[in-house]
């Protein structure tokens, strides 16, 4: 794997930091970004709208911008201004666009009688011939009871589940990753790949997850097809960092990228699970992408103290 340093040894899901970023520098172009970003997030799409389009008057290079001021015009019930923005987005952006397009659970879809959508719909057929929309369903479903056992802290019940064959009430939070494990490998058998954006837009991510929260020997029979997905940029750099470090943990050996935390003996508290070289760890987490470490843990409420970590 290109991106592998042979020194080291061998991941809520973890985010990684959201920095907004302009496709211009030209400070009006950012300024109209900016106001139209506070309207938008604040509800008022008929506010945001002069702006978008003052922003885009000076450049039309960026998608967010174009799909905010499409989705505001959505909202304010100008379809045919809708419609004209989506098909620009959906032509000049199609892997960002047209997930939204052929997801027959994105919300872009609902507004489908409203729109001119066979042209739209044509388009992103084309850009994204692969896009499996019900693969994409399964993957989601995954992803919800992978993080519901993680965020609830409690065990899924009747309601939860709705009937659901995969997942029954009061399992627990193994048979939750078990069973998410199998339905995770049963479509790598399937697909014979690891399912990237082209098939499944944001989805791309669950595969990864699943395997993080496995047990080591599923891991390690994974982990090959992770290395290429990464390479293949189907998942980051990021990611693949993070799995590095959690099988380390498994193995017993020290992590690389500081991503692992550890329960102290108080049972309460945590600290970072051993780290080679922790003097140096921004340099490596740096180089795939992630934050600095000093950020990194804040959530935990742990200082990072490299000179007690020798």
């Amino acid at each position: 794997m290109k991106h592998c340093l042979p020194l080291f040894f061998f991941l809520p899901c973890l985010a990684f930091a959201q920095v907004k970023t302009y496709v211009s520098i030209n400070p009006v172009y950012i300024r109209n970004v900016d106001a139209a970003d506070e309207f938008y997030e604040d509800s008022l799409y008929r506010d945001a709208i002069p702006f978008y389009l003052a922003a885009l008057s000076i450049t039309e290079e960026a998608y967010r911008t174009k799909f905010r001021l499409a989705n505001c015009y959505l909202r304010t019930r100008e379809f045919a201004s809708a419609n004209a923005w989506l098909l620009k987005c959906a032509q000049q952006h199609p892997k960002d666009c047209c997930v939204h397009v052929l997801d027959e659970a994105s919300d872009l879809y609902k507004y489908r009688p409203l729109l001119d959508w066979w042209p739209l719909q044509t388009t992103c057929r084309k850009a994204l011939p692969k896009f499996d929309s019900q693969l994409k369903k399964q993957l989601t479903e995954i992803q919800h009871f992978d993080q519901f056992i993680r965020t609830e802290h409690r065990l899924p019940n009747e309601a939860d589940c709705a009937g659901n064959p995969y997942y029954w009430p009061g399992m627990s939070f193994r048979q939750v990753d078990s069973v998410n494990e199998v339905r995770v490998a049963a479509i790598i058998a399937q697909l014979g790949d690891y399912p990237g954006p082209e098939m499944v837009g944001d989805q791309r991510h669950t595969v990864w997850l699943v395997i993080q929260h496995a047990p080591l020997a599923f891991q390690e029979q994974y982990f090959s097809l992770v290395e290429k997905a990464t390479d293949e940029g189907k998942i980051g750099l990021g990611d693949w960092a993070l799995l590095v470090d959690r099988m380390n943990k498994n193995r017993g050996v020290k992590q690389i990228y500081g991503s692992q935390m550890c329960l102290k003996e108080d049972g309460v508290t945590y600290e970072i699970c051993p780290l080679e070289d922790p003097h140096h760890v921004n340099e490596r987490r740096a180089a795939v992408g992630l934050v600095p470490i000093e950020q990194y843990i804040e959530h935990w409420g742990i200082k990072f103290e490299p000179e007690k970590m020798e």
